[in-house]
């Protein structure tokens, strides 16, 4: 059990560290044509709009199974638009769009998107709906889905655009990294010393030991890569302004934030009577079972950055 975990958690992390450095790579200053279009973001954009995707199907099919029918087609549609559009109103995606030469898309006009896809997806759903029994559960479900997947989820690519240059693509993949090396701490900490259960009726597997040692993990590694690493690392990185004990706080705040995530998802499978949200990879199950913890943390830690940064 604990080799499969390690071997597959290994080939994901791999992974990535894989698509941010193409990321990074891509966005360098003196990247020209086709290089230029897929930096800024482009990428890691494409990458976790597809993860998105993928989450927000695996949630609509737990409230099915909890006995709920979310309008899935209009609730995927919006998740995706959610996710993308702080790229396409970035500055970087302004001008690559800009480049294509549409004239039927108005930049000026991008911010709206959501808000008229919105507009226009109530009012299908309204229309096409052929039964009125259940019509605010479904409808919630619906909306829960886009606002966990999609809202929650649209901050790793405004994380992402925030710096648009190949230091927003290692940001990203270090606050990602502070969030899941909670996972990985409670879980080892647990196996080894956790006695004392933390919330058994949501998630039984989980200690008081666990969540500490969880911590102790993720505020270490937000000192090593946020507080030493990366203002060394990168030329006139905006994180040079960052001090070593708002680091550590930072790492801490995720590690908190980040399982309260992991609990929340808990509780959508339990009432769907789930153990995992599906068998995509052995031991850690599906895609939104590697994201909760992210999609609740990642939001905390983009707006900290910019209260404690102010750039």
């Amino acid at each position: 059990m604990v080799r499969t975990r390690v071997l597959y958690g290994s080939v994901m992390v791999a992974a990535l560290v894989a698509l941010l450095a193409a990321d990074a790579w891509l966005s360098r200053s003196d990247a020209t044509g086709l290089l230029s279009a897929l930096g800024g973001g482009a990428l890691t954009t494409a990458a976790f709009a597809l993860l998105a995707l993928a989450g927000g199907i695996e949630l609509c099919r737990l409230c099915q199974q909890a006995g709920y029918r979310p309008p899935t087609a209009w609730s995927l549609m919006m998740i995706v638009v959610i996710v993308v559009e702080p790229w396409l109103t970035s500055p970087h995606g302004r001008q690559i769009l800009a480049n294509l030469g549409s004239g039927a898309v108005r930049l000026s006009h991008l911010d709206g998107i959501v808000p008229a896809l919105a507009i226009l997806g109530i009012a299908a759903v309204l229309v096409w709906r052929q039964r009125t029994a259940g019509a605010i559960p479904d409808f919630a479900t619906g909306l829960l889905a886009i606002f966990y997947v999609g809202f929650l989820g649209s901050f790793a690519v405004r994380m992402r655009c925030w710096q648009p240059g190949p230091e927003g693509a290692w940001l990203v993949l270090a606050t990602l990294a502070i969030v899941k090396i909670t996972d990985i701490g409670a879980y080892f900490t647990g196996v080894m010393v956790g006695k004392r259960k933390l919330i058994p009726k949501i998630s039984p597997g989980k200690t008081w030991e666990g969540l500490f040692g969880g911590i102790a993990a993720s505020g270490i590694v937000a000192g090593v890569l946020l507080g030493w690493a990366l203002p060394r690392g990168l030329d006139q990185s905006v994180l040079r302004h960052l001090s070593m004990a708002q680091a550590v706080v930072f790492g801490v705040l995720m590690a908190i934030v980040g399982q309260m995530g992991d609990l929340a998802e808990s509780l959508f499978k339990r009432d769907s009577k789930a153990k995992d949200s599906a068998k995509l990879v052995p031991e850690f199950g599906g895609v939104l079972d590697l994201i909760d913890s992210p999609l609740a943390a990642v939001p905390v830690g983009y707006l900290l950055l910019r209260w404690w940064l102010g750039a």
